[in-house]
């Protein structure tokens, strides 16, 4: 990429607000230039496509060369976006619809002000909060996706309808992007914070853990209902309480296991992470008012908003399953190290990474709820008055020594070499809670 000899004879500066590539396709429209391919062309370059996500390694490339081009200094230019910067932090790469590389827009904001507002390509944005209508994806006349090219800026950039004259059709705006609108900068990205860690919730609110959702943006044209759902998530005490009800009875009917309670109340902890008392006192502004009618959860989204390596390793029909590491460390009470000793014994189906043999997955949850089911057919309930120490799970690595691994000792417990027992019912335990006679135990290490 070169530098221009002599800025463009038109140079714009940018509008609060607007949006990098946009600002860019101003640039274009008032010199000339049809495409984006074009504009390059003027610094002997090729289209580049990354430069324009704000904070990347290719925007603060860029950003000079379009600097010079309209006579400004590249600190000043780079002030208009930073808050676009600091936004896309909020939800990392799922934020930007931009990633797609297709145009969201505001037929009737573009047409009066001549501009692509930044805010438009969130992902958590559907609404236009001006004229009260749904963001575009493609022309409401002839159908067809819209291009970044510079007659975007005044008309279609397939059958050329022009902005000015498509009609109006007002909808009523969802509760957050209305509680959005009233914030402040400050307050925003704190409120955003909240609602992007309840909306991985609502998208997918039967999977088992939950973590980016790389091709959300990809396959997501509307993300109200998600949106809205995880705003009253963040906000009602009793939509959080009467999800984990919700969650917890589809799991106990999908795994055909009443048996899971305990296993499942830890799987909620997530769900509780974001501090509902400090979100209250931080946004005072925020609507606690109940909503009418029945709250529906929403379907989930397609299994495509999922990682790669998600979907390769799981089935569609168990995918939701999935667990991460500390998640199965958590409900198991094991260590890493342990839980890949009984991956190598096949106690645990042996799933890789898509990228390297070498990484592994952990078990999903079906198969945690598989090993729960085999220990409550071996596990004993101890004597109100038991005639031996017991020895909890907790502190077994003291018994066991160096001679034997507790993988080892769970192993020769679900082969009924060694008895396991529980203080309370068997229908319902943790692995946490499981004793074991410490004379067996000694055996059991002398037998190494």
């Amino acid at each position: 990429m070169e530098f221009l000899s002599h800025p463009y004879p038109i140079r714009p500066r940018p509008v609060d607000g607007e949006l990098f590539l946009g600002f860019v396709l101003r640039l274009a429209d008032m010199n000339g230039r049809e495409t984006l391919a074009d504009l390059f062309c003027d610094f002997k370059s090729l289209r580049q496509s990354r430069c324009f996500f704000v904070r990347s390694d290719d925007f603060y490339r860029v950003l000079p060369y379009f600097a010079k081009a309209i006579d400004m200094s590249c600190t000043d230019l780079r002030k208009y976006f930073m808050r676009d910067g600091l936004l896309h932090e909020v939800a990392s790469n799922t934020f930007y619809r931009t990633k797609i590389g297709k145009p969201v827009f505001c037929p009737h904001c573009i047409a009066e002000h001549g501009y692509i507002k930044s805010k438009w390509l969130y992902m958590h944005i559907n609404h236009c909060e001006v004229h009260e209508c749904k963001l575009l994806h493609a022309c409401p006349a002839c159908g067809a996706e819209q291009k970044w090219e510079s007659k975007l800026l005044h008309r279609c950039t397939n059958c050329a309808k022009p902005w000015a004259d498509v009609a109006i059709v007002q909808v009523a705006l969802p509760a957050y992007e209305q509680t959005l609108a009233k914030m402040s900068t400050t307050q925003e990205e704190a409120y955003l914070e909240h609602l992007y860690h309840y909306v991985k919730f609502s998208m997918r609110p039967f999977d088992a853990t939950y973590d980016k959702y790389h091709k959300a943006i990809e396959h997501l044209q509307d993300t109200s209902k998600y949106f809205e759902y995880a705003h009253l998530l963040a906000t009602l005490e009793y939509v959080r309480h009467d999800y984990a009800k919700h969650r917890k009875r589809r799991f106990i009917k999908d795994l055909r296991s009443e048996s899971i309670n305990k296993l499942l109340t830890n799987l909620d902890a997530p769900l509780h992470a974001a501090n509902d008392e400090s979100f209250s006192l931080n946004f005072p502004a925020v609507s606690k008012e109940q909503p009418s009618g029945k709250i529906e959860i929403p379907d989930a989204a397609t299994y495509k908003i999922l990682t790669v390596n998600r979907m390769r390793q799981h089935a569609a029909n168990d995918n939701r399953y999935h667990l991460r590491w500390e998640d199965s460390q958590r409900l198991l009470s094991m260590s890493r190290n342990t839980i890949v000793s009984l991956i190598d014994r096949g106690v645990f189906k042996k799933r890789t990474h898509a990228t390297s043999s070498a990484k592994l997955i952990a078990p999903a949850l079906d198969e945690l709820v598989e090993l729960h089911s085999r220990l409550r057919t071996i596990i004993k309930i101890l004597p109100t008055k038991p005639s031996f120490k017991t020895a909890r799970w907790s502190n077994l690595g003291s018994y066991l020594g160096k001679k034997r691994t507790i993988a080892e000792l769970l192993i020769a417990g679900l082969n009924r070499e060694i008895s396991i027992y529980t203080s309370s019912s068997v229908e319902d335990f943790m692995i946490e809670e499981l004793l074991f006679d410490v004379g067996e135990l000694e055996r059991f290490k002398l037998s190494a």
